[in-house]
């Protein structure tokens, strides 16, 4: 099974092609800072046309990203998710993985937990990181993906609809997408 886990709901279009996988984790959806976030986010994904491969792993965010003095939250997200993704390589035969890098794409703390977490717990599976540049100047086992803009965009509006939209309003995806392997923290 080729799965994808990303950390929040929009992750899945923004830095992947989602339709390509079998299964999509999705980990955070409530937030201590915005009360509606939750609610939301469970809109969206009820309308997303992959719904039936969702999995939310109803985590919440710990904050830490941008409050640095939540170390305790950040902690038991951790934990949470640890925990969460322990359950979830008992239940499912996943082969194959693509989730955040190392860097979190742009420094993203709860990015960079679910990279660290995946790696830790499916050492043994071929896992695979987003390269945050055009692939150029890169190793020859990359893997290019072409992106579907117009499924991004349709999912895009699901999200801006649903109030759950988190990224640039204005943000457009590039046609390909680039993927390394075993880019873990």
């Amino acid at each position: 099974m080729k799965a994808l886990i990303v950390a929040h709901p929009d992750d899945e279009i923004i830095w992947f092609s989602p339709q390509d996988f079998d299964l999509i984790i999705i980990a955070f959806l409530a937030r201590h800072d915005k009360p509606y976030a939750e609610y939301c986010r469970k809109l969206a994904i009820e309308a997303h046309p992959l719904r039936d491969r969702i999995v939310l792993l109803g985590i919440e965010e710990s904050g830490f990203w941008k409050d640095g003095k939540r170390q305790l939250e950040f902690q038991k997200s951790e934990q949470a998710l640890y925990d969460a993704l322990e359950n979830l390589k008992k239940q499912f035969v996943i082969t194959e993985i693509y989730t955040h890098n190392a860097e979190g794409e742009y420094g993203h703390d709860d990015h960079i937990l679910v990279n660290k977490l995946v790696f830790m717990l499916f050492h043994e599976v071929k896992i695979f990181s987003p390269l945050c540049n055009d692939g150029v100047n890169n190793p020859k086992n990359i893997i290019t993906v072409k992106n579907d803009l117009n499924f991004y965009s349709k999912v895009k509006d699901i999200y801006i609809k649903s109030r759950a939209w988190t990224w640039k309003s204005d943000y457009i995806p590039p046609e390909n997408l680039y993927y390394a392997p075993n880019q873990g923290v």
